[in-house]
């Protein structure tokens, strides 16, 4: 009866975060050296995108109608398809696809049978150094986390019994953070 996917199951998934040199500055292939190095030299960007299709979710039963005392999970009888053919913030889950299941009876729904929203997250960072003694420098860093302010949203209300069943009330992650950093290598 436990059968299904995994929670963490996500069968698509990309990170990259690349660091890109530009060309300018001590070192590099333009304005080595003088006010342009000053200026111009010494310039990282970096990057850090993050996206994967959502996790497996289980639609519970908020009743015991199986009559015992303890058990971690009630399913619903599954009675059609779980998703709507163009899932909404408001109706993520199919509700007219799910019963309650008859008393002293497991439902059929089963583990990890509908899935959560996809994920979607890039960060954006812009780095200068200026070279100070020898080996030692100042880093100046601009950062901003979810750079797009790009809106995750949680999975929907998994309750059968509760008046949001379906329904996303939730969002994961944080809005847009910028910072600047100074550093001091030495």
């Amino acid at each position: 009866a436990e059968y299904g996917r995994s929670l963490l199951d996500s069968p698509h998934k990309l990170v990259a975060s690349p660091i890109i040199r530009l060309p300018f500055g001590r070192g590099r292939r333009w304005l080595s050296s003088g006010v342009g190095d000053w200026i111009a030299g010494g310039w990282d960007m970096s990057f850090a995108v993050t996206a994967h299709s959502g996790y497996p979710i289980t639609v519970q039963d908020g009743t015991n109608r199986t009559g015992q005392a303890t058990r971690s999970a009630v399913w619903p009888d599954l009675i059609g398809d779980p998703m709507p053919a163009d899932p909404t913030i408001e109706m993520w889950l199919n509700r007219s696809a799910f019963q309650p299941a008859a008393p002293g009876v497991f439902g059929n729904a089963g583990v990890g049978i509908a899935r959560a929203p996809k994920y979607w997250n890039a960060d954006f960072a812009l780095t200068k150094r200026f070279v100070t003694f020898g080996r030692q420098y100042l880093q100046i860093r601009g950062e901003a986390f979810n750079v797009f302010n790009h809106p995750n949203f949680g999975p929907p209300d998994r309750n059968i019994q509760s008046q949001t069943f379906g329904t996303i009330t939730s969002t994961i992650g944080d809005a847009r953070i910028i910072q600047l950093v100074a550093k001091y290598y030495f």
